[in-house]
């Protein structure tokens, strides 16, 4: 940050702020959608475990009841 009443060095002052800025948003951006995509992939996960746990409890309780009929 500039000391100078220097409108020139205060606007450049400005200028450096808002690259910075601009640079921390787009990393917090390019974080945020990584973190997105773990989620959905997750998720994804998630589902698909809990289809075949589904899947295994219909199975024996099929094979139960045919074994007690």
């Amino acid at each position: 940050m500039s000391e100078s009443n220097d409108p020139a060095a205060i606007q450049a002052d400005i200028e450096r702020t808002r690259a910075d800025f601009a640079a921390t948003v787009d990393q917090l951006t390019g974080r945020l959608e990584e973190r997105k995509a773990q989620a959905k992939d997750l998720g994804v996960k998630v589902a698909a475990g809990g289809a075949a746990v589904l899947l295994v409890l219909v199975v024996v309780r099929v094979v139960r009841s045919r074994r007690s009929s």
